[in-house]
Formats: C-alpha cells, structure tokens, sequence
C-alpha cells in the first residue's frame, strides 16, 4: 500500500475525525489510529508525520471542503433566497460537525491549529462578503447594508451558538438564528 495514496490518507482523515468523536483529544492516539485505520504505526508516523500537524491537516481539510461546497452554491444557477438558504444550511451543519466538544478540545490543545483555522475562516469571509454585496447591488437586501458588518453580526451568531450551545443544539440554532436575522435585512 503507497502511504501518499489519497484514497489511504482520506481514510485516516476519517478514522481520525472518528477516534476524536469517541474519545476526545485525550483519549485519541497513534496505536488506535494505526489499528482503526489498518496500518502499521510506523506506517502511519510516516503518513501523518507529528499528531499535531495530522490534526491541523485533518481541520483544515474539512474547512477547505466546506468552503468549496459555499464557493459551488455561490456559482450555481440557483436564485440568490435558494443559494442564501443553502449557505445557512452547509455552515450550519459545519459548526455542528466542530460543535463537539472533543473537537473544541482539540482547538484548546492546539493554538496553532485555531490560529490557521482563522485565517482559512478569513479568506472565506472574502467570498461571503462578495456574495452578500452582490445580494445589495442586486436588490435582495436593504441598499444601506453593509456587508462586511453584516458578516461581522452573523459570525458573532455562529461563534456565541458554537461556544454556548451543546453540540446537538448548534446546528438548529445557527440555521434559527440566520434565518431571523437575513429575513430582517432583506428588501421588500
């Protein structure tokens, strides 16, 4: 088995993301990774390299995935109320897979992987806020909207629900929270 074969690492990924789920940061480690996923340890080690960076890479992984599923609504022949609807579902089911908190153990444990998570998190704001000025130079909002503030306000949703909610509330309450707060800003 080639250890850069994709089909391999995507595997990892997963076990990973599972092992995390079960048993928390703490309770995470190469033996039972090596096991679920059916390598070697020292397989793996050459796989993975540090714990610190698989988990990095493994975040990130899923950020970048969620931001190419926002990108491909965006670029959709969809109406801009069916995009706008869809984008609150994909974040919303996305902070509900970062919801648990093993995965916020993970944040704590690792700065570094918060602080690349962030600027990800940034770039993906640039493409939210060329959608949202897109919905005003359009009519879909209030002409006197402005969008990145907009952005800031619906960040400030996601992260209280993210930080106070327990996992199986996030996903209801963000999409709850979206939802009330667009239909108060759009036009007509």
């Amino acid at each position: 088995m080639k250890i850069n074969n994709e089909d391999v690492v995507a595997n990892v990924k997963e076990k990973t993301m599972k092992l995390i789920d079960e048993n928390g940061i703490k309770g995470f480690n190469m033996a039972d990774l090596a096991k679920e996923s059916g390598l070697a340890k020292d397989t793996l080690y050459r796989l993975i390299g540090s714990k610190e960076k698989w988990l990095m890479d493994v975040l990130i992984s899923k950020v970048t995935n969620n931001k190419r599923a926002i990108v491909a609504i965006i670029n959709s022949d969809d109406i801009y109320i069916t995009k706008l609807e869809k984008i609150i579902h994909e974040v919303s089911n996305f902070m509900f897979e970062l919801s648990s908190e093993n995965i916020k153990e993970v944040l704590e444990a690792y700065p570094a992987i918060s602080e690349e998570l962030f600027d990800l998190k940034s770039n993906l704001d640039d493409v939210i806020i060329a959608f949202i000025k897109s919905g005003i130079s359009n009519g879909f909002f209030v002409e006197d909207l402005e969008a990145h503030f907009l952005l800031e306000i619906v960040n400030a949703n996601i992260f209280y629900f993210f930080k106070t909610d327990s996992s199986n509330q996030v996903r209801e309450n963000i999409s709850k929270s979206l939802n009330y707060l667009l239909k108060g800003v759009q036009n007509g």
